[in-house]
């Protein structure tokens, strides 16, 4: 039996990545799971059980409301995600990155797209070629340095946007299942 999985963002670069983690979850066949903006989550809360899994992706007063009992499970470089019960919150925090950060962030994201490649050729066949180039394109994009961005605000949106990609990929590959209840919980 599949499970449904209500994932809320916001903002566009939030959104960006609650439409990656929503093609891993629905290329994996695994779960269901829709997309929602905070006004159709806030319209539609009164009639959503307690046991309903919500993926909160960004800082909105939905995620606010949960951050005190939430129960982090990956923090790292101020990207965190973690859950309490059937929500879950990834957020990317506001804060410096110093060039070694740079650096970690560029390290971690090619041991991501090395792990990856790994599971999907043995764990997860059925995902087949496109998801995995799929995810090779998604994160040979968070790696390539791009033009020089002159303008801070444009460098602090474009890092926030690779953070939120790499965090969503991240929380599929290593959290959803724990989540949802599939695992034991790995903490």
């Amino acid at each position: 039996m599949q499970n449904n999985i209500i994932i809320v963002a916001e903002a566009e670069i939030e959104k960006e990545a609650a439409q990656v983690l929503l093609n891993f979850i629905s290329e994996s066949g695994k779960y269901n799971a829709v997309l929602w903006e905070t006004k159709h989550f806030k319209n539609n809360e009164p009639q959503i059980s307690s046991g309903q899994k919500i993926i909160f992706i960004g800082d909105n007063e939905y995620a606010s409301r949960n951050l005190s009992s939430i129960a982090w499970k990956y923090h790292e470089l101020n990207m965190c995600y973690g859950w309490m019960g059937s929500v879950a919150v990834i957020q990317v925090l506001d804060g410096y990155m110093y060039e070694n950060d740079r650096e970690k962030f560029k390290d971690m994201c090619r041991k991501q797209k090395t792990e990856i490649e790994k599971i999907t050729k043995s764990k997860m066949p059925a995902l087949g070629p496109i998801s995995r180039n799929t995810t090779k394109a998604l994160l040979l994009g968070l790696l390539s340095p791009g033009a020089l961005i002159v303008d801070l605000l444009v460098y602090k949106k474009e890092r926030r946007r690779r953070h939120y990609i790499y965090l969503s990929i991240e929380f599929f590959f290593k959290a959803l299942d724990s989540f949802i209840g599939d695992k034991k919980d790995e903490g």
